[in-house]
């Protein structure tokens, strides 16, 4: 609190000097001055703070008893009208910049999203943003039970939707349609997406064609989507379920000593782009790159406020990297290292899903290359869903 009356009633340091600085303090302080800090600095000089507003009053305390009086420092609001009040330019920036604070609580600053579960953040901005609700759009101007209705009766995917202002922030809530097990809800079978035997099956729906134990190749049928039922004879339903199966994979990796690869040079090239409220300005003029060979990488800073808010106000950073492709050169260490790091990564996406029961490697120096042969054993869901024609 203190903080904030010093800033804006502003603050001196005052120094006094006197034979008799003790009768001079005491006078200040009957007088309904209160000076805070007060530090004795010698016999005949003291320091101390007050309020701007209280100066004219404690000059007027002291008239008549041969003290001297200085100010040595002058802060706070009053202190920066005092020294910039010249400066006009400084107050209609100041002005402006208000009118731009005011006038942006009729903007869209932020979307939030909730209730989506197949649908991505992104997904849902994109399709706001074609119905006129996006970083940036004029309040004012978004009819909201008219883009709720709308964006219901047109996406499929999307059973209820609800959008809510706070301020400058739209809160959008949504519930995704429920399609029917399979494929847009059309009659599948399940078949086995890869060669395998059977360890255990699990049906939802559908008639199982396999039992436990049984051995089945690539796209053999396994849950069949069509079923008997008496009173309707033959019907297709989305068959659903899942397939343990113990799999065998073979996996070969092959690094060459002596290979192309990309190599980066370090030439960078950035160019920035202003971002206000989903207008872009560029702070560039030349849009020309010189390079012939570059990968692109985006990168957005926005700015936030005190409470961690992102405002739609920041810059955005296209970079150029430039790269070139030379003849690199390994020895059969660094060959071994890279093929192994390649099995470990191509391991991992295979067993995303599934459980490792066994692995064997083998490793092979040629004139040319370093090759490592890897055979796993491992289970997994083999169950694959395919339309019924």
């Amino acid at each position: 609190m203190l903080f904030f009356l010093y800033f804006f009633l502003g603050k001196k340091k005052i120094r006094i000097t006197s034979l008799f600085v003790e009768r001079v303090i005491s006078k200040i302080i009957k007088s309904g001055v209160n000076p805070k800090k007060l530090t004795r600095l010698d016999d005949n000089s003291a320091e101390f703070i007050i309020y701007a507003n209280e100066a004219d009053e404690l000059e007027s305390v002291l008239r008549g008893m041969n003290v001297q009086i200085e100010t040595q420092k002058f802060t706070g609001l009053p202190a920066f009208f005092i020294k910039y009040r010249r400066r006009y330019g400084i107050y209609v920036g100041i002005v402006l910049s208000l009118a731009v604070l005011i006038s942006s609580t009729q903007f869209v600053w932020r979307i939030d999203v909730t209730g989506n579960d197949k649908m991505t953040d992104s997904e849902i901005l994109e399709l706001l943003d074609e119905f006129g609700v996006g970083v940036g759009s004029y309040i004012p101007g978004i009819d909201v039970e008219n883009i709720q209705h709308r964006i219901v009766a047109e996406d499929g995917r999307i059973a209820w939707l609800s959008i809510n202002r706070v301020g400058s922030v739209i809160n959008t809530e949504l519930i995704e349609r429920k399609k029917q097990d399979g494929i847009d809800g059309n009659p599948v079978n399940i078949v086995a997406s890869r060669d395998g035997q059977i360890e255990s099956i699990e049906v939802y729906d559908g008639t199982a064609t396999v039992s436990v134990s049984e051995s089945v190749r690539k796209g053999e049928l396994l849950i069949s989507g069509i079923t008997d039922g008496n009173a309707y004879g033959l019907r297709k339903i989305a068959a659903d379920g899942k397939v343990i199966a113990r799999v065998n994979e073979k996996i070969t990796v092959e690094i060459p000593f002596e290979s192309t690869e990309k190599i980066y040079t370090g030439n960078k090239k950035e160019k920035n782009t202003f971002i206000f409220f989903g207008k872009n300005v560029n702070l560039y003029l030349n849009s020309r790159i010189s390079m012939d060979k570059y990968d692109i990488m985006i990168s957005r800073k926005n700015i936030h406020t005190w409470d961690g808010t992102v405002l739609p106000i920041g810059i955005e950073t296209v970079s150029y990297r430039e790269y070139e492709f030379c003849t690199v050169n390994y020895t059969q260490r660094e060959a071994l290292e890279k093929a192994i790091e390649t099995v470990n990564s191509r391991v991992c996406e295979l067993l995303t899903d599934g459980e490792l029961l066994s692995r064997n490697q083998t490793v092979v120096f040629t004139e040319l290359s370093c090759v490592i042969e890897c055979d796993l054993y491992y289970l997994c869901n083999i169950a694959e869903k395919l339309p019924i024609s």
